[in-house]
This record gives C-alpha cells, structure tokens and sequence, in this order.
C-alpha cells in the first residue's frame, strides 16, 4: 500500500508541475463581433516583471479550426522607448508604443484578429519571461525561437555597426550615411538571398530598420557634422545591442 500511495503521490506532483501557471495566467478572453476581435486579457501572478510570452490558440470557426501561436516580446518596446528616455516626448511617445513589460499583479490585452464565422477559443500561456532573465516554459520551441530571435537582433546591429563603422574610417567616402544603408541593403539582400532552414540568425526588420535610419540622417548643422552623428547613432544602437544579447541568456526553469 506504501507503494502504492506513493506513486499516486508522485503522479499527482507532476501533474501539478505541469498544469501550475507558469508565472501568469490566462485570466479571460472576449470576442467583439463588430470588429471581429479576440481581446485576451494575461495577468501576472509572479514576482518579477513579464517581458515576453507565447499563446498556442485554438481558434473554432464554422468553417474549421485554425491552430497556431503567438509570441510577443514587450522588449521590443522597452528598448525603442530607450531613445527617449528623459526628452519631451517620452510620456506621449510612450502611450503610443504601449507597456514595456507586465508589472507584477499587472494583467496585458493581447488583441487578436479572427474571421467573422468565429465559434469557439482556446489559448495556452506555455512560455514566460522575465526581466532577471529567468523564464518558465511548457513549450520548449517556442522559448527557442524567443531566445534565437534576441539573439538574432543583437547579431544584426552588431553587423550594422561594423559596417557604419567602416564606412566612418574610409576617408574617401563623402557621404557616409549614404553609403552605410548602401551597405547595409546589401548586407540583408544576402541574407535574404541564402537559405536558412528556418534557423532564426539574422532580425530583417532591425535591418530595415538601421537602414531607414541612415537615409534619414539629417544633414550637418553648426558644428555637427555628420560623422559625429553617426557615432552617436552608434552609441545608442550599442546600448540596444548590449540590452538583446543580455536578455538572450535566458536562464530557464520548468520545461516539458
């Protein structure tokens, strides 16, 4: 009977371990028929701030089922909101561009688009992140390719940077952000021209990105010429740089 008891006892552990929230919940989810909109409503029960999570969701039409799952990582927020840290326009730049995490006791409404023959819905948080880098997980693909993305966008500035500067110290180049989105463009259409087997090691739109920026660049003013510029870019695309590769080392916890 001992042995017995225990072995209930240790399935009904790892049952707990697997059906525990990992950190949140999916507190209740809502369909407005008039915009043909899910509104999926996560609350934070941890400790510590969410910075990512990914929903595998069910989604039941009249027609059939669709099934598939959506990351988002609040990150991406956190760091475009970086450049304006402290200017004018922080508080207003800020409610456009949303939360840069799910605070602790907080909750976050991810709004999703479905098709007007909607019938039923089903969403699972398996991956959670948080910002002492420590994440739990039910769904290792899905932390993989949330850890291969940071990555990927830290490697593509780091590869931008390079190439500004080199483009900073050729002496012949008279118009250096110019000639930097050049190269960057050529860069990503390399990139884009090879094949990758579904290995995320390049962020196109950080690319797209780096390059709108340098066309962008406004022209010398006063004493500023436009190297100077351009190495202040530099400055802050490093800073962006050195926040993705940090928040890559994701040290995990619960896995399948």
């Amino acid at each position: 009977m001992k042995h017995i008891f225990l072995a209930v006892a240790l399935l009904f552990s790892a049952h707990l371990a697997r059906s525990a929230p990992l950190g949140a919940v999916v507190q209740t989810w809502h369909f407005d028929p008039h915009t043909s909109t899910v509104t999926v409503t996560i609350v934070n029960t941890s400790q510590k701030d969410i910075t990512a999570f990914n929903l595998s969701l069910k989604i039941t039409y009249q027609s059939g089922v669709s099934e598939y799952q959506l990351s988002r990582d609040l990150l991406n927020n956190a760091v475009f909101l970086e450049r304006y840290k402290g200017t004018p326009n922080e508080q207003s730049i800020r409610q456009q561009v949303g939360p840069v995490a799910i605070p602790v006791g907080g909750s976050y409404d991810e709004k999703i688009p479905v098709q007007p023959d909607f019938k039923d819905f089903e969403a699972v948080l398996d991956v959670v992140a948080f910002s002492d880098k420590t994440a739990e997980a039910t769904n290792a693909a899905a932390l993989g390719r949330l850890v291969a993305q940071r990555k990927a966008t830290a490697l593509s500035i780091q590869k931008a940077v390079e190439i500004i500067d080199g483009v900073l110290a050729d002496s012949t180049v008279s118009n250096p952000h110019g000639e930097a989105a050049t190269k960057v463009q050529k860069r990503l259409d390399a990139w884009k021209a090879t094949v990758h087997y579904d290995v995320v090691d390049m962020d196109e739109g950080e690319l797209i990105v780096i390059g709108r920026d340098l066309k962008n660049v406004p022209a010398a003013r006063g004493s500023r010429s436009e190297a100077e510029y351009l190495k202040t870019y530099i400055d802050m695309k490093e800073k962006e740089r050195a926040t993705w590769a940090d928040q890559a080392q994701l040290v995990t916890g619960r896995q399948p």
